[in-house]
């Protein structure tokens, strides 16, 4: 057994076998007391058992653990009756617990995989960075939270691995044991999945943690195809933006899907490299309360967008003056036609998702779009003057940037049509 108590610790497990399940209630396998805190590492495979009411890897309160893991470095961690596979053991609470790497399995009772003990026993801190985590109660505690007869959620940050979380008979894989009140869950990054409900079965609604106003929804992608099952995925992009979702250790499942938690967001896209360097992508709206359930389809050749143009030229517009730009993203069979439109300078011109430019002052703005595939960019300067100024001379204008007729929705179908709002003119 290993008791690291009111310190500092680096410890490496390698090929560690420590079953005391059979022993007195008190035994615990691998125990942190008084405020310890432990770096741990895992190398070769490495299984840890307690006894009864004891969690398999305790870390309750105060206590602080970080593991971390060679390439093929994991660990079974198995809590007995009330206590955590890792976190507290019975009627406590869980401590901080960072997950950064490795593959875990924590299985409890009626605690929660990951979190707190039975009995009262809240989730405390729990973050994963990267690694495959698979946690699990086989009673009313959560995967990942607290355990049964009132354990909260306490809070709980994904940012990157492959986590799967399952509870057999609590209210939810993750949050809350059976009546315990919700914690924070916040998930910026990983493949979160959890078994029931259709794979939602969290509580409370998760939120970005760069935003925590911004609830998150489940996105079911699947990777181009069956085939691609138990892929590490090596980058991703977000609605154009790079690094805005982590993907460190992130892995399809044998179904070829990840489970990616995002902003809803029309348009909205998603692009994923997988290990062997081919990219998939798709735009599509993506809805809140509720799963949204796509295939991302491979990206290549002719399906990359190679080029984007605005179909006006530079625009002269007085004070209060709307008029909307369209551009057409080349070549016509691209896959992911996703554009967003942005301004220098939106007190002097304005922009919305659709493309429509709005004079608020006297000045000049650039407007650029910029396509979520590739990046690609076309600006469009527009010069604002007063009004009054125009009237005094006698001057009279139409805005109609655009083609005639122009026609089709920014990543619809690759065009953002010129309307005639109020009066306007536009330079050649």
């Amino acid at each position: 057994m290993i008791t690291v108590d009111d310190a500092e610790a680096k410890i490496e497990l390698n090929g560690a076998m420590i079953n005391v399940s059979y022993t007195a209630n008190t035994a615990c396998a691998f125990a942190l007391i008084n405020t310890a805190s432990v770096d741990l590492t895992l190398s070769g495979s490495n299984y840890l058992s307690s006894g009864f009411n004891r969690g398999g890897l305790e870390v309750s309160g105060e206590n602080k653990l970080s593991i971390n893991a060679t390439s093929a470095g994991s660990l079974r961690a198995t809590g007995g009756g009330d206590g955590a596979g890792i976190g507290s053991g019975y009627n406590g609470s869980g401590g901080t617990i960072t997950i950064n790497g490795g593959t875990v399995n924590a299985t409890s009772v009626e605690g929660a995989g990951i979190g707190g003990g039975g009995d009262h026993g809240n989730g405390g801190t729990v973050i994963i960075n990267g690694g495959t985590v698979n946690a699990t109660s086989n009673g009313n505690g959560a995967g990942i939270g607290g355990g049964n007869g009132g354990g909260d959620g306490g809070k709980i940050t994904v940012n990157g691995g492959t986590v799967t979380a399952t509870s057999t008979n609590g209210p939810c894989d993750i949050g809350p044991g059976a009546a315990g009140l919700d914690g924070n869950i916040f998930i910026t990054g990983g493949s979160v999945y959890t078994k029931r409900s259709g794979g939602i079965s969290v509580s409370p609604q998760p939120k970005n943690l760069a935003n925590p106003s911004v609830p998150v929804y489940l996105n079911k992608l699947l990777v181009g195809s069956s085939s691609n099952a138990n892929k590490q995925l090596s980058g991703c992009v977000i609605d154009g933006v790079s690094a805005a979702y982590g993907v460190n250790d992130v892995k399809t499942d044998s179904t070829g899907y990840v489970y990616f938690w995002l902003p809803a967001n029309a348009p909205g896209s998603v692009v994923v490299t997988a290990d062997n360097n081919s990219a998939y992508g798709l735009g599509f709206a993506r809805a809140a309360d509720t799963v949204n359930d796509e295939n991302l389809l491979l990206l290549g050749g002719n399906e990359r967008v190679s080029g984007v143009k605005i179909k006006s030229p530079d625009l002269d517009m007085t004070v209060g003056e709307i008029c909307q730009l369209s551009a057409d993203i080349t070549p016509s069979g691209a896959v992911l036609k996703v554009a967003r439109w942005s301004s220098n300078n939106p007190t002097i011109a304005s922009v919305d998702i659709n493309g429509n430019v709005e004079a608020m002052s006297v000045g000049t703005a650039t407007i650029t779009v910029t396509t979520d595939d590739g990046g690609k960019t076309d600006t469009c300067a527009v010069t604002v003057t007063d009004p009054t100024l125009l009237h005094s001379i006698g001057s009279s204008s139409s805005c109609v940037a655009g083609a005639a007729g122009g026609a089709a929705l920014c990543g619809a179908a690759g065009g953002l049509l010129a309307r005639r709002r109020k009066r306007g003119t536009r330079r050649s």
